[in-house]
């Protein structure tokens, strides 16, 4: 793998820097041997020499600095990660480019890992960290990689100025791929979310599958976009969803339409619809439902709850919000969207005392989690830099 070969350079330049001491300090000699195989990139041999010294006392920082060298080697990220919190405990040093280093690579490790979902998160968190190191890396993925690898890569390479070569790939394959491929991509383009892409938006609605169709309308709703008022109205007239309807109405107010609220108004009393409806009319501003909203919280499902707690936020709700984004990661339960909505939410707040609650989901049974929480970290890192 091409990230293998790069880490392994990355390794032996910080080795040559820092572990190369051959004074007479604790435990030189094992460390020595250590790094004579670390050297040799045998990690497995490394660790066996490092595994013994662990339970020593005054451990010196030679052996924590090669020890979590050794470990990311080994692929070893948490145990790295680890490492790491242990040095920093025995040092009182922060090591926070260490610490970049460590995550960054996790996440770059997993864009090339065979499960589908977590290779794509991974390759969407480069992006969306704004990591332009990570350019060269994201083109090596593209000639090999799926159909999905190429449609996120090509998000990613969009959002790191590249936008020339990637957007064209991304709005053909809106348009022609199959289902699934369309509304990868029409998800990725959307997500950009910007007026320049109203053009291929509208385009969007005419796609046969109300999955995709409804990607376009919410966007084009939430950016003002009065040059969809007619296709809007078409969709809201000819759809026999009523979930496009309640959308497209939706979207109809946000570009002038303001009778299509009757529309809404007459759905909230239905109770099918009644709680979609509230929390449509809260995105459109309005307060009379917040607190029913946030009574009923818990009983609604992930999506509809990251929507409330989305609302809830440009409400000024946000300590509400906070303590219930910290109530999800500390539970033992829910899956691991619930737990990636969560962490994606709760690092908006920037706050010091989440860090430790984060740094937890680093260690969670699931990868997918494992590289929001390092994307969480980073972003944590990045605003302390600033």
């Amino acid at each position: 793998m091409m990230f293998k070969y790069a880490l392994m350079a990355a390794g032996l330049g910080l080795f040559l820097l820092g572990c190369c001491d051959k004074s007479q300090a604790p435990y030189a000699r094992e460390l020595h041997d250590a790094e004579e195989h670390f050297l040799r990139i045998q990690p497995a041999r490394a660790l066996e020499i490092l595994n013994r010294l662990s339970s020593k006392p005054d451990l010196p920082e030679r052996y924590f600095r090669l020890r979590y060298q050794v470990e990311l080697r080994a692929f070893q990220f948490s145990q790295s990660f680890k490492t790491i919190l242990s040095w920093r405990k025995k040092s009182s040093k922060s090591h926070e480019n260490v610490v970049r280093k460590v995550l960054r690579s996790f996440i770059r490790y997993c864009t090339e890992l065979k499960e589908p979902g977590l290779r794509l998160e991974a390759i969407r968190a480069l992006g969306e960290l704004k990591d332009f190191d990570a350019r060269e890396h994201l083109m090596g993925l593209f000639p090999g990689g799926s159909q999905s690898t190429r449609i996120t890569a090509c998000y990613s390479m969009s959002l790191l100025g590249d936008e020339k070569r990637a957007l064209p790939y991304l709005k053909d394959r809106s348009r022609f791929a199959g289902l699934k491929g369309r509304f990868l991509a029409s998800l990725y383009l959307v997500q950009l979310h910007t007026k320049d892409l109203v053009p291929a938006y509208i385009d969007l609605l005419s796609d046969p599958d109300d999955a995709v169709r409804v990607l376009a309308i919410k966007v084009l709703g939430e950016l003002g976009a009065k040059e969809a008022r007619e296709r809007l109205q078409v969709i809201f007239k000819d759809s026999a969803s009523i979930h496009v309807k309640l959308l497209a109405a939706q979207a109809l107010i946000r570009v002038g339409e303001s009778s299509y609220k009757s529309y809404l108004l007459k759905k909230m009393d239905e109770k099918a619809s009644s709680a979609a409806v509230k929390i449509l009319l809260s995105e459109l501003g309005s307060i009379d439902h917040l607190d029913e909203l946030k009574s009923t919280l818990d009983s609604l499902d992930v999506e509809a709850r990251y929507s409330v707690l989305k609302v809830l936020m440009d409400m000024n709700e946000k300590e509400f919000v906070r303590t219930k984004l910290r109530e999800m990661l500390q539970s033992l339960l829910g899956n691991a969207f619930e737990k990636k909505m969560a962490l994606e939410l709760l690092s908006t707040f920037k706050n010091k005392e989440d860090w430790d609650l984060i740094q937890a989901q680093f260690f969670s049974p699931f990868q997918e989690v494992q590289v929001m929480a390092a994307r969480a970290m980073l972003e944590f890192l990045a605003e302390t830099k600033n």
